[in-house]
Formats: structure tokens, C-alpha cells, sequence
């Protein structure tokens, strides 16, 4: 179970994709070829603003500390963006494959914007994307939300889509050993998703 940082004060924050496709390069100048693999995924590196060391850095490295062995949970922070009141998203029918997820329970007229992030979670397990294209759920609170990455895990029926507060799970890096003398820290960490 990933210990919850949802809660961690972030000063800044940058997310990346970790690829496993790429691009295969024509032979003797013949045209190139995308080849897209199931498992791309993505790390952010946080960095938070300084705190004081009691009792807010002790109480924050304790539980960074436990999230290297445990695994983390963070939000992910979509400055600027009016997320508004999405609905209670979920996943309408089983979906194996591919990068078009059915979502229900959206709010009618919601619009999921281009870039915007959600989280799908599947057997306990969150799993980050965002959306390729900008769309509009029905008055039914329906829409095909395209992602940017084909899917990881297949999803059932019934799975949460977190589009209100998206987040992103995986393996915490980067926690230092012990605080400092001084009486102010910071963290500069990196999660990485598992799978």
C-alpha cells in the first residue's frame, strides 16, 4: 500500500514520460516508422519549499522515508486550470486495449480539456495519463476520453477516473538519509509509476 503525500506542500513539479517505443529508422534512407509499445508511463520531480525542520521536515521525511519502501502517492498539480466539478467519473465498459477509454458519470457538458491529467484506478493501483484531444461529455454525463499512452492494464467496468484530483503512484527516489543541522529543509524528490 503507497503511503498518501497528496498532502506534501510543492513548490514546483515536472512530469515526464518514461518511453519503451520509439522511433525505427528506415534502412538506406527509407522513411521512418513510430512504433508505439504499451508501458509508457511517467515520473515527476518535486521539489518543495522550504520548511522548518521540527516539526514539519521531521514529521514530512518520516513519511518520504516510508514511501522509498512502500511506494508513493502524489497529487498532481495543474496550475492555472479551473478543474470545476467533472462528476464522479468512472469506466463505462471493460476496455483491454488501445488509447479510448469509455467514461460515465461525468458531469453533463463536462469538458476535458486538452493536456489534462487523470488517474485510472485498477485493482487498487493508480495509473497516470492525460488527454490527447479535448472533449465534451453527453447530457448522459458519457465520453470517450482519448489518451496520450496506450493502455497499461485492462481496465473493468466500474474503475475510478480521477480527473477532480489526479495522481500519480510509484517508487519515491531521492530522499535524503537524515535532515539537516539548520533549522529550514527542502525536498527534492522523484516518483517514478512501477508499471
Amino acid at each position: 500500500m503507497s503511503v498518501d503525500l497528496t498532502g506534501l506542500p510543492i513548490r514546483a513539479s515536472v512530469l515526464s514520460r518514461q518511453r519503451f517505443g520509439g522511433k525505427l529508422q528506415g534502412a538506406l534512407g527509407g522513411p521512418a516508422q513510430h512504433i508505439d509499445r504499451a508501458g509508457d508511463r511517467y515520473s515527476q520531480a518535486i521539489e518543495t519549499p522550504p520548511m522548518r525542520v521540527q516539526p514539519d521536515g521531521r514529521e514530512w521525511h518520516a513519511k518520504l522515508l516510508a514511501a522509498e519502501k512502500e511506494g508513493g502517492l502524489f497529487r498532481i498539480s495543474q496550475p492555472g486550470l479551473d478543474i470545476g466539478n467533472p462528476g464522479a467519473p468512472v469506466i463505462a465498459a471493460a476496455t483491454l486495449a488501445g488509447t479510448t477509454i469509455p467514461v460515465a458519470g461525468l458531469a453533463a457538458g463536462y469538458v476535458v480539456r486538452a493536456g489534462q491529467w487523470f488517474s485510472i484506478i485498477h485493482a487498487g493501483r493508480r495509473y497516470a495519463d492525460q488527454a490527447r484531444y479535448a472533449v465534451a461529455a453527453d447530457a448522459g454525463g458519457n465520453a470517450a476520453i482519448v489518451m496520450q499512452n496506450l493502455l497499461r492494464v485492462s481496465l473493468a467496468a466500474g474503475d475510478v477516473v480521477e480527473i477532480a484530483l489526479p495522481k500519480i503512484e510509484g517508487s519515491v527516489d531521492g530522499v535524503p538519509l537524515d535532515l539537516p543541522v539548520t533549522r529550514t529543509t527542502s525536498f527534492s524528490i522523484r516518483v517514478d509509476e512501477d508499471e
